[in-house]
């Protein structure tokens, strides 16, 4: 888990408040100088904790801090996951800017400080599988992985968001960039936000659109190819010995389960409530 500050949240009493909220916190990366700085959390998980989660590059003042995995690097070749992935992704950033993170499949949340242009950049995977978020206060920023930790710092203002409430009520959940705070927004899945040294939010945009380039080449037809995609990707988040559970009761979270139940190794056991039969629970996977 990840939390940080721009502009005047990063002034001592501010920070006091950040390492409250981040009391044990494992790692930490930025310059209040510069104007941005991130703490970084550990799961206490063994697995997820000895991965790497910072990078540094002392020449020109960027950093980077990650929350998540890399699972495959088509410009190095690498399949797996990526065992340094937080050096890996800081030069690329550096070289190619987010367009180098479409040379990757990963589930992450960063936070990518560019030293030379003093600017933030907030960044989430394609379809948004780590959370990350953002608020904005007088003269800075809060950024990290979970709105209660912006919220409980005590330096954003406090308040329910109408259309966030709205949503939750009408839909069981906050879908887009809302949250049920007011000052709270997600970053969007397969966007970037960008932030100056004052907190101010100069861009939002999105790294990724999922279109298919190929698809007037004649070959595979548009949903058998995002089958196998789907399929490639499950394969490779289950590989390894880590356990997994999933916790939700939808049709989208059973296909998931279906599909890695066919690619994991060891076999996975499924406890479903609604107690599907095999062959219904199989034609949800597509």
């Amino acid at each position: 888990m990840l939390l940080g500050a721009t502009g005047s949240f990063t002034e001592p009493r501010a920070r006091e408040r950040l390492a409250s909220r981040f009391a044990g916190a494992s790692a930490r990366a930025g310059d209040p100088e510069h104007g941005a700085l991130a703490l970084l959390r550990p799961w206490g998980v063994a697995g997820l904790d000895v991965e790497e989660r910072v990078a540094v590059d002392p020449a020109s003042g960027s950093w980077l801090v990650l929350s998540g995995h890399v699972f495959r690097d088509l410009a190095s070749g690498l399949e797996g996951r990526a065992p340094r992935a937080a050096s890996l992704l800081l030069p690329r950033l550096a070289a190619k800017g987010v367009a180098g993170l479409g040379e990757l499949d990963g589930s992450f949340a960063l936070a990518w400080f560019d030293g030379r242009r003093r600017r933030l950049h907030l960044v989430r995977d394609r379809f948004g599988e780590e959370p990350l978020c953002y608020g904005l206060g007088r003269g800075g920023a809060l950024f990290g992985s979970r709105s209660l930790d912006l919220v409980a710092t005590g330096l954003l203002a406090e308040g329910l968001c109408p259309h966030g409430l709205a949503s939750f009520l009408t839909f069981g959940f906050v879908p887009g960039e809302a949250t049920l705070d007011a000052q709270v927004r997600r970053v969007p899945s397969g966007g970037v936000v960008v932030l100056d040294g004052a907190g101010n939010v100069l861009s939002i945009d999105r790294w990724y659109r999922p279109v298919f380039e190929d698809r007037a080449s004649g070959g595979e037809d548009g949903p058998g190819r995002l089958r196998t995609l789907l399929e490639e990707a499950v394969a490779r988040r289950a590989e390894g010995p880590r356990p997994a559970a999933l916790l939700e009761d939808e049709p989208a979270v059973r296909a998931v389960a279906s599909l890695a139940r066919r690619c994991a190794t060891p076999s996975l056991a499924g406890f479903d409530a609604a107690a599907l039969p095999a062959a219904e629970e199989d034609a949800l996977a597509l």
